[in-house]
């Protein structure tokens, strides 16, 4: 018994075609997830800096045969604007737990906060800081909230670059 089989030559190159809508579905995703990421630090904070909606990034890592991408900030300060932070020094760390009078600085002049004389601006930083020391703050949860849209852009951006391929099998 003789079994003829015949592929069509679109079958032939559908495996790396696949793979390389997958690639970029992925990247779509990932880019998706770091636009909705920076979209929820902006709704929390209107006056975001630059420098830290700039620090939104994604990361590709290759995990065993599943390709993963992380996204966030890479910036320090990220986890805290995401949750917060307690009084006190960090848990395993030791020191006062204030934050550096510069950056405190740094941050006022983003803001535009300035001292009314006599005081200067340091001094007002330092006041800032060392509240923070004693009082910390309350989170926005910008990342946290990005991740409640993040599967329905991601299905949205797979489902975009996949639909071509998917139309050839049916």
């Amino acid at each position: 018994m003789v079994v003829n089989v015949t592929l069509s030559p679109q079958l032939i190159g559908f495996a790396k075609r696949l793979e390389a809508e997958l690639d970029a579905a992925h990247l779509k995703g990932a880019i998706a997830t770091e636009r909705e990421e920076r979209r929820q630090i902006r709704s929390t904070d209107t006056r975001a800096s630059k420098g830290f909606l700039n620090s939104i990034t994604r990361e590709f890592e290759q995990q065993g045969a599943a390709k993963v991408w992380l996204t966030g900030a890479s910036a320090v300060y990220g986890e805290w604007a995401n949750r917060g932070r307690g009084a006190g020094p960090a848990k395993g760390k030791t020191g006062t737990g204030m934050p550096p009078v510069w950056a405190i600085q740094r941050w006022m002049g983003f803001r535009g906060i300035t001292a009314t004389p006599p005081m200067t601006n340091r001094s007002l930083a330092f006041l800032i800081a060392r509240k923070i020391m004693n009082k910390g703050w309350t989170g926005r949860y910008p990342f946290t909230r990005a991740l409640v849209f993040a599967p329905g852009l991601i299905e949205t951006a797979f489902n975009k670059s996949l639909a071509p391929l998917q139309a050839e099998i049916q």
